[in-house]
């Protein structure tokens, strides 16, 4: 019927309900032993369910009582009960060895409080308990990999309440998967700021993560020191290209997608910055070719049939730009060839191949992908031909080919 106290900090909400029942009984938190045995009573899922374990460990600096015992997800706000029957424990959090309470006497503390009740409609509309909620929904899409989508419900909650670490942490996890290092360590400081707990609690191996992508931070940054803005923004590009296909692989084609979107990004900035690099046209041409495959493969044959004919242009402006380094002209010719194939026109893609193979003899992929639109054409010996000679110069080229 209403909300008669709450403890922002600790999640805690008293409610007051209309129908009465047999109230459990709350112990004293400040008498507990370790060893000592313990049940939770719940219906985590769908289900009534009761798990039996120990108190194993007191007296802890984030004030929770550690407890040896396999509850499970969903079975948050469940009660801990001793032998006599007295709650000395409220489900807070856990991980598959241990769980963790609120201690009883923080809830006989809050429920001892002389405070206003209010319905609980308009306890819901609190600022930081809409905070709260953003933060949820929030981590929920972490759990989906939605990370920009994520960072604007942190960002919403930020904006409630400035001082969530579990937002800032959130922020953090999903700037770090998009390639933000530098905000996303601002978000971390702040989270360990807030909360230096929050960072240690899921273990070791959390914490040394978040130490090891300090330290790569730095290196980063150290790294980034040693190149002009252009040749950043290529880089940063390059990787997201390279990555791209190894989400392909993993079946991830949204991920893929995002990817190559940032990495014609990054390449339209390295272009912006300076015009008349060919190797940086050639490698918005390469992304943008990536991108259309991806098109095909979901049926999106306009979109694919733009992005071909892109990838060919950029790849006859990076022609223009470079004249001389043979091995560049090479891969320009190769990009202009298989976008050409993508459009169905495997006998200019035969041409441009013949090109690359004159240019740059030792390269797997020219003749592999010559091979490819020579066997579209039904010119299946020279087909065979090229296949095995692909083969001995890299016997992988079927895993590495795109």
């Amino acid at each position: 019927e209403g909300v008669k106290a709450y403890d922002y900090e600790n999640d805690l909400i008293v409610l007051r309900v209309t129908n009465a029942g047999t109230p459990l009984k709350l112990g004293d938190s400040n008498k507990i032993e370790n060893k000592t045995p313990i049940c939770a009573p719940s219906y985590a899922k769908g289900a009534a369910d009761i798990a039996h374990g120990t108190i194993n460990g007191i007296g802890r600096k984030d004030n929770r009582i550690q407890m040896k015992i396999g509850t499970t997800g969903g079975s948050s706000g469940c009660p801990f009960i001793n032998k006599q029957g007295e709650v000395i424990g409220i489900d807070a959090s856990g991980n598959d060895k241990y769980s963790y309470a609120i201690p009883s006497n923080t809830l006989k503390s809050l429920m001892q409080e002389s405070t206003e009740e209010i319905p609980y409609n308009m306890w819901q509309e609190l600022p930081h308990i809409c905070a709260l909620a953003a933060t949820e929904i929030g981590d929920d899409m972490l759990g989906d990999d939605e990370y920009k989508e994520a960072i604007a419900y942190f960002d919403n909650a930020l904006t409630l309440k400035p001082d969530i670490a579990d937002a800032y942490k959130g922020r953090a996890t999903a700037r770090m998967s998009l390639g933000m290092f530098a905000r996303a360590m601002e978000d971390y400081l702040t989270a360990r700021k807030l909360n230096s707990q929050l960072l240690n609690s899921s273990g070791f191996w959390s914490f040394l993560f978040w130490k090891s992508i300090l330290i790569a931070h730095f290196l980063i940054k150290a790294f980034r020191s040693r190149f002009d803005d252009s040749s950043w923004s290529r880089l940063r590009g390059i990787f997201k290209t390279s990555l791209s296909k190894s989400y392909v692989k993993d079946g991830n084609n949204t991920k893929a997608e995002m990817l190559l979107k940032e990495a014609i990004n990054d390449f339209t900035d390295a272009i912006n910055i300076s015009q008349d690099e060919a190797l940086y046209h050639n490698s918005i041409g390469w992304a943008k070719y990536r991108l259309a495959l991806l098109k095909t493969d979901q049926g999106n044959e306009t979109d694919a049939q733009i992005l071909y004919k892109e990838a060919i242009l950029d790849s006859e402006i990076a022609l223009q730009l470079e004249q001389h380094n043979i091995k560049y002209r090479a891969a320009f010719y190769h990009t202009g060839a298989v976008a050409k194939a993508g459009l169905g026109n495997h006998d200019e893609a035969v041409d441009d191949l013949n090109i690359c193979i004159k240019l740059n003899s030792e390269k797997a992929l020219y003749f592999y992908d010559r091979a490819c639109s020579k066997a579209i054409l039904e010119l299946h010996k020279d087909a065979e031909a090229d296949f095995t000679k692909a083969r001995q110069l890299d016997p992988d080229i079927e895993k590495r080919a795109h």
